[in-house]
């Protein structure tokens, strides 16, 4: 039997000191510009932060911290928060980013679950923090960023990095865990999912694709989506790569913040959730020339709708949807349309979760385990296989988890897939609504809804009904001085554009439809009880 013979190449580890290198060579002169605790727009060059990252690596080291230990973040998009989310890695210890929207128990339940020997957070986060310090027994010491500390008499970060030695960055194994993610726990206890350096650095590369996210020197990018959530959906590591200027908004994510700072300084590319982008889009229609150096916008985390694609289009702003989960580093596609399409209506495309990226593996199953075609009708689970997804969750028996089959991720997504790749979500599977033993999908009766002129937001979820089984209710937030429809108007407007049997029989006007703590539509609070 003849033996397999192995390449000549060099075995170049990938890992995050190949960021840190770039940042102090090639791309030094990139630039990362934050909002400081002042309000007023603090300017870092790459090289900069790369010399503060080996000033970090000394202080870590000061502290005992070793190769693979957990040190926690709590903080918003800053550019300390940059520092931590690149230099932590590069240290050898494990970035844990925890989200501030979390509630106290759920923070505490990471924390915990983590195992965090140092807590770095922004000052204006720690009154939270408080009641839980003395539960946490791994927990050695906590910093303030983006602060003085002095209200808590905690020491500064920029302060110990002033003091700190700078040390070379050691070498790791591109195996290493490089960070920490928890899910946002809509279905219990978040579940932490540990990234790799490897899986870092490649999804980093897969997002300078031109077919995914094209990130290149030219652009200027602010992440509206936060690091704690799912990597920052991977920008700074990309910008990192290759240069690109970062502008990182803070915690005021509201339309008028940050269109003031696209317009301030140029921004080319922004990413964020839907309903962050309509508050954007919202202010830029009454705000002329806020958009005007934007050229293109990424949604994810829910369903992209027409009109939102439609409203940036009036702007000459290119808007694309990207998929994925915490679990997949997050993106696995996007939603670039086709060749074929660039003489049509392209929307269709758009409003796809897109096509699979390609580092990416995907598959159709149906409820018995059978795979299905690619045909663009047949609908099932999608699973997914990459090198920048998780295998298990971190410190839970996989054989406890039906999340993983057989090297196969499950993602939980009703689609189906065109033969060349788009994938079409047709629902969360937990989110279907059995009425009379057929089918409803909720996400697609929510596109037919929002094509309304007086819908702002809208989700649709089942109430129980005494004949059918489940019913569709659909839940409205209305444009402001809108006319709120009727059940029958609604109806009316629906019957042209979904089967008869998907009408709603409920409708409930609310001021705010409520949200996870990653800005995802809260369907599991829409479902409870209400006190009427």
């Amino acid at each position: 039997m003849t033996s397999q013979l192995s390449g000549l190449m060099q075995d170049s580890p990938l890992t995050y000191g190949r960021f840190v290198r770039r940042m102090t060579s090639v791309t030094s002169g990139a630039r990362a510009i934050g909002v400081g605790p002042d309000g007023k727009a603090e300017v870092h060059s790459y090289g900069e932060i790369a010399t503060q990252i080996l000033r970090l690596n000394g202080l870590l080291k000061s502290w005992g911290i070793e190769p693979g230990d957990r040190v926690a973040s709590l903080a918003f998009n800053t550019v300390d928060h940059l520092v931590l989310f690149l230099g932590v890695p590069a240290s050898g210890a494990v970035l844990q980013t925890v989200n501030p929207r979390f509630t106290p128990s759920q923070t505490e339940y990471v924390l915990r679950h983590g195992g965090a020997r140092t807590l770095f957070v922004q000052e204006a986060l720690l009154g939270a923090l408080r009641p839980m310090l003395g539960t946490l027994p791994s927990l050695e010491r906590i910093v303030v960023t983006d602060g003085t500390g002095t209200a808590y008499g905690l020491p500064a970060l920029r302060d110990l990095l002033d003091e700190a030695t700078p040390r070379p960055l050691p070498e790791i194994p591109e195996s290493a865990a490089s960070g920490l993610c928890y899910t946002s726990g809509t279905t219990g206890d978040p579940k932490g999912v540990l990234y790799s350096h490897r899986s870092t650095v490649l999804h980093a590369l897969s997002a300078c694709m031109t077919d995914v996210m094209a990130v290149s020197q030219a652009e200027t990018i602010l992440p509206i989506v936060p690091m704690f959530h799912a990597n920052a959906w991977g920008l700074p590591h990309a910008a990192a790569l290759v240069g690109a200027d970062l502008v990182l908004p803070g915690k005021d994510l509201s339309g008028a913040a940050v269109g003031e700072l696209m317009r301030e300084h140029a921004v080319t590319l922004t990413a964020g959730v839907p309903t962050v982008l309509t508050d954007l889009l919202a202010y830029a229609d009454r705000s002329p020339g806020i958009l005007d150096s934007l050229r293109t916008a990424i949604s994810g985390g829910s369903a992209l709708q027409r009109p939102l694609v439609e409203g940036f289009r009036r702007h000459q702003v290119e808007m694309i949807q990207g998929w994925g989960m915490t679990e997949t580093s997050p993106c696995v596609s996007m939603s670039r349309p086709p060749r074929r399409a660039a003489d049509g209506d392209d929307v269709a495309y758009r409003l796809s979760a897109g096509r699979i990226n390609p580092l990416v593996d995907a598959r159709l199953v149906d409820t018995d385990g059978t795979e299905l075609v690619w045909d663009g009708v047949a609908v099932g689970e999608i699973e997914l296989r990459s090198p920048h997804a998780a295998s298990a969750y971190f410190r839970q028996d996989p054989t406890q988890d039906d999340k993983f089959d057989d090297g196969w991720l499950r993602t939980g997504d009703a689609a189906s897939v065109t033969p060349d790749g788009y994938v079409v979500l047709r629902d969360r599977l937990k989110d279907m609504i059995k009425s009379g033993g057929e089918w409803i999908p909720s996400a697609e009766l929510e596109f037919a809804v929002a094509d309304h002129p007086s819908v702002r937001e809208v989700a649709v979820v089942a109430v129980p009904d005494e004949r059918w089984g489940e019913r569709p209710e659909v839940v409205l937030a209305l444009h402001q001085g809108a006319q709120a429809p009727t059940l029958g108007e609604l109806q009316a407007f629906l019957e042209a554009r979904v089967p008869r049997w998907w009408l709603p029989d409920q409708l409930r006007i609310v001021d705010e439809i409520p949200k996870t703590s990653v800005g995802k539509l809260d369907k599991k609070a829409l479902r409870a009880p209400r006190q009427d």
